[in-house]
């Protein structure tokens, strides 16, 4: 009887999962699919709230990533080795030649600290203003938008420091930048500084 629960079980996360996934998708191809730029900022703003990045650990205190995102093309899905920081960016063309970048972040370390969801980051040069797409504390107006390719978290002077390299995406080039936030042990995170981008050939 136990071994069919856990079957049972197995199966249910195994599905829930696919489903998770499945719906992102869906809602990228439908960002992808718009007929204008309002309607994609729409379209991957709501993305960004319906994603699944609560998953918390509450014995092993860690952030728990059940599905990685980055299977999707232009989603990247960054979780630090001990749980405390997930990252997700995508990047999509708005119109010709313009790129909109979003984020979404979690939180959640040290013994009896909070672990907190959600904090959101939209940019682009477009007219069109995405920030009713931010949310949490973040000095997010500050951020220059960023496909993040890798994540580096590590503790300086007591404070956790999370390095992100990612690209910014030109008409006639591709630029890599290092960004950087601090981690509050609540959980605050701010955006602190971008070094400056080199270009790539």
């Amino acid at each position: 009887m136990r071994i069919l629960f856990l079957i049972l079980l197995s199966f249910f996360f195994l599905t829930s999962n696919s489903q998770n996934l499945e719906l992102v998708k869906n809602q990228w191809e439908a960002i992808l699919a718009a007929d204008n730029p309002r309607e994609k900022i729409m379209r991957s703003c709501r993305m960004s709230k319906t994603l699944m990045l609560n998953n918390y650990d509450f014995d092993q205190k860690r952030l728990v990533r059940d599905t990685d995102l980055s299977q999707i093309d232009g989603v990247s899905d960054l979780i630090d080795e001990e749980g405390r920081i997930r990252w997700l960016s995508w990047f999509f063309e708005i119109e010709a030649g313009k790129i909109q970048y979003s984020f979404n972040s979690a939180c959640g370390y040290l013994e009896k600290a909070g672990y907190r969801f959600n904090m959101n980051g939209c940019y682009n040069e477009h007219e069109i203003d995405c920030r009713e797409c931010d949310r949490g504390k973040g000095q997010n107006n500050d951020w220059e938008g960023t496909y993040y390719t890798s994540m580096n978290a590590f503790y300086e002077d007591s404070l956790l420091i999370v390095r992100l390299e990612g690209l910014q995406f030109g008409a006639t080039d591709t630029l890599t930048v290092q960004h950087y936030y601090s981690v509050s042990p609540n959980c605050k995170m701010i955006f602190l500084n971008n070094n400056q981008p080199d270009a790539v050939r």
